[in-house]
């Protein structure tokens, strides 16, 4: 069984109709929506009508901390895969770039367990492995930012990291102490990715004390999947994104338009993000994948 799994916190109709175009690519597939709690959620009768599955978040999913990892995890403990099963994590603002009977062939036929992004020689990794050697503190609104930047001047290890969209900030401290060692490497990645069913059992049976230290850093869906699956020497890995995104100066990929398109599809990638809601490029997409096969599809 192949299961999409769409994370989702605005644009409910947004969502919606990711979930219908993938309903007409995949008949089959299982569809399940976890959905932000305390945001409007999509309707629940559009998606019985593609037979999709709506699960709200175990808690609200604030930008940095633990609170999205833990909903994944929870998202994939519920969807109890069998050991052949695929998962494939999006979000509401992705689309498919390529049929998804040839990615599903694709996963099928490979001899492999995760499709996992592989960054290690990305020369900006140390900066982001620094936030797993730290302990973060959210700082409260009402605190004097001016002070927080005095005092950080006479504490060494210590940073302010600016939160998106006005949230609260963070205080990064580097921690004396870390789980990581010879036989257990600090990775990390994206957060979007596919693991099988036997991935999936080794991800959640991942020691409870890494989670709670990986619980108490920055962002960390962006690595503790990453280090659990890479370090079972069971798991074959196929290297790369399936997500096509450009980043341009900014902690967020651009928002993608019928001026990307080209450079989307040629791009082999298997969908890609982020699009605003009713962007005309969707439109081009949905005409391409309901179009003609082409001659040869391309499989990496």
């Amino acid at each position: 069984m192949f299961v999409y799994v769409i994370t989702s916190y605005v644009h409910p109709s947004q969502t919606e109709r990711l979930v219908a175009r993938i309903r007409r690519d995949s008949p089959d597939a299982r569809i399940i929506v976890s959905h932000d709690r305390k945001t409007t959620p999509p309707d629940i009768t559009a998606l019985a009508a593609q037979n999709a599955e709506l699960w709200l978040t175990p808690q609200p999913v604030t930008w940095g901390d633990a609170s999205y990892l833990h909903s994944l995890l929870a998202v994939i403990e519920r969807a109890d895969l069998a050991p052949d099963d695929w998962l494939t994590i999006l979000t509401g603002q992705d689309y498919p770039l390529r049929r998804l009977r040839d990615y599903e062939q694709h996963l099928a036929s490979s001899p492999i367990d995760i499709l996992l992004e592989e960054p290690d020689d990305d020369p900006a990794l140390p900066n982001f492995h620094r936030r797993y050697l730290s302990r973060a503190y959210r700082v409260p609104m009402w605190l004097d930012r001016h002070r927080v930047h005095q005092g950080m001047k006479h504490t060494p290890g210590v940073e302010l990291v600016r939160s998106p969209r006005g949230l609260a900030p963070y205080l990064n401290r580097l921690r004396l102490r870390t789980p990581f060692h010879d036989g257990l490497r600090l990775y990390k990645g994206c957060d979007q990715f596919a693991l099988s069913g036997r991935a999936a059992r080794i991800l959640l049976q991942a020691d409870p004390k890494l989670l709670r230290y990986y619980s108490r850093t920055l962002q960390p869906s962006e690595s503790y999947p990453h280090t659990v699956m890479r370090n079972d020497p069971a798991l074959r890995n196929r290297a790369g994104m399936i997500h096509y995104a450009q980043w341009i100066d900014s902690p967020h990929p651009k928002w993608l338009t019928t001026q990307d398109l080209d450079a989307m599809r040629a791009s082999g990638l298997w969908f890609a993000r982020k699009f605003r809601p009713d962007e005309p490029v969707l439109d081009n997409l949905d005409r391409l994948l309901d179009g003609p096969a082409p001659p040869t599809a391309r499989a990496d």
